[in-house]
């Protein structure tokens, strides 16, 4: 899959596009992606997601929802579902543009649209006074398809990532996967850190998340993949009360394994909660609830099978 930042990059191709944030890639919105990929190859067009960086949300807001995908993360799974391209645009460079001239220069002139699909609370441009209706009033002029993304529901409610963040800081992480229709996950390159873990006889590989904040926190049983290879461990997310306040952090540790990770790119895959993440009065006393975290860790995989 191609991926562009700059508009000024793309060469001009008949397109098919869908436009949105998409944070998660969760079933509503692959069954979007799905029609997208397979009208393309129908028509001979190129199949392309566009999106912001930030998000919208992230630009606006002072406290924004946490982040189910990062950059990275995005861009795996549109490539797992087949997009061609994927165009992403620096959000603050786009936000002064009004939308008349960002359809006709961005979307006719540059992106040579001739099939979009958006959600039906699409909203584009300065002061966001571009819409569906707006769209849909120039289609027949430009010669280009308007489609409404569909709703995929779960449990007679529309899939959405607002309701799948619920479901993870709940850590109900069975309702969050029925959502995203697989395991939820964050990737990232382990990183050095300051080796608390290790004298705890827990070496553990910090992951840069690449997010300000995460929607899980605590300690979990997970399932790492490494360069197509699995493994099983416990992650913890959070700040690590114990020896004081620190920005938010994943870390790994994983069973039965004694190699270097360094530079080396993790997806880990939440599988069970275990706990909250607490300050303890003692690094032994942290030591015998790490010990507990493993044998139950343990035990949830051998009753999975996994």
């Amino acid at each position: 899959m191609k991926i562009y930042r700059n508009i000024n990059d793309v060469s001009r191709v008949r397109r098919a596009i869908a436009i949105g944030s998409f944070d998660g890639i969760h079933l509503g919105h692959q069954e979007v992606i799905k029609s997208l990929v397979s009208l393309s190859e129908k028509n001979k067009l190129t199949s392309t997601v566009l999106s912001f960086e930030p998000l919208p949300k992230e630009y606006f807001l002072k406290n924004p929802p946490p982040r189910l995908s990062n950059f990275r993360e995005k861009y795996l799974l549109l490539s797992e579902l087949g997009v061609k391209e994927f165009i992403c645009l620096r959000f603050n460079s786009c936000i002064s543009i009004d939308h008349k001239t960002f359809f006709k220069e961005v979307l006719i002139r540059k992106l040579n649209l001739k099939y979009l699909s958006v959600g039906l609370d699409f909203k584009f441009g300065k002061d966001r006074l571009g819409d569906i209706k707006f769209l849909s009033s120039k289609s027949n002029e430009y010669n280009f398809e308007v489609a409404r993304s569909t709703t995929t529901e779960y449990q007679k409610k529309k899939i959405s990532s607002t309701e799948i963040r619920r479901f993870l800081q709940q850590n109900d992480l069975k309702q969050a996967s029925n959502c995203l229709g697989r395991s939820y996950f964050m990737s990232g390159r382990v990183i050095k850190g300051n080796g608390v873990g290790r004298k705890l006889g827990y070496p553990t590989a910090n992951i840069a998340i690449k997010r300000k904040q995460c929607a899980l926190d605590g300690i979990y049983v997970v399932r790492v993949i490494i360069s197509g290879l699995t493994y099983n461990g416990i992650a913890s997310i959070g700040t690590r009360p114990t020896f004081g306040e620190f920005p938010v952090e994943l870390e790994v540790y994983l069973l039965d394994f004694n190699e270097t990770l360094y530079g080396r790119v993790l997806r880990i895959e939440f599988l069970e909660f275990l706990r909250k993440q607490i300050a303890f009065d003692s690094a032994d006393e942290l030591i015998k609830q790490m010990n507990k975290d493993e044998k139950a860790t343990r035990d949830y995989l051998r009753h999975s099978g996994l």
